[in-house]
């Protein structure tokens, strides 16, 4: 429901103040006597104040519209690769992990972003075990960034 997504929004820092790792803490962590360098502080699948710096506008209700559209065209995008990396199709991997490589960005997903870059680079050398272990690990990572839009109720 947009409308919960927007309340969850409000209360998430955009970069705007001081960070929620302020005094050596994530805002997630459980235990905040845990060191700030633990193993449960990992960056968020998507960084919202990047997103809004992207999209030229922080507006609550521009994030969560693109969030929705990434989270609805990312799977198309991802299953054109899986086929292309069946095919074993170098070049049509290098398309689809350009352009999927490009959607993660524009979303502010630099993880997913970074792994389909790798895709990409391997895609010219023909490291098809490489591309294999990548294309594995980008479900892994897109898991993650649905998890955290249904943190947010997106």
């Amino acid at each position: 429901d947009a409308e919960k997504l927007r309340a969850a929004l409000d209360n998430l820092d955009l970069g705007d103040g001081p960070s929620p790792a302020a005094n050596g803490r994530h805002a997630d962590q459980s235990d905040p006597t845990a060191p700030a360098n633990s193993a449960q502080e990992e960056a968020a699948p998507i960084d919202l104040a990047k997103l809004g710096r992207i999209l030229g506008n922080d507006d609550k209700a521009i994030l969560i519209s693109m969030l929705q559209l990434f989270n609805t065209e990312f799977p198309k995008l991802y299953s054109a690769l899986q086929a292309s990396v069946t095919e074993r199709d170098s070049e049509a991997v290098r398309k689809c992990a350009h352009s999927s490589k490009g959607a993660a960005a524009n979303a502010a997903a630099a993880a997913l972003s970074a792994l389909l870059l790798e895709i990409e680079q391997n895609a010219h050398l023909g490291n098809w075990d490489d591309i294999e272990a990548h294309t594995g690990a980008i479900a892994v990572e897109f898991d993650r960034v649905l998890e955290f839009c249904a943190r947010l109720e997106l």
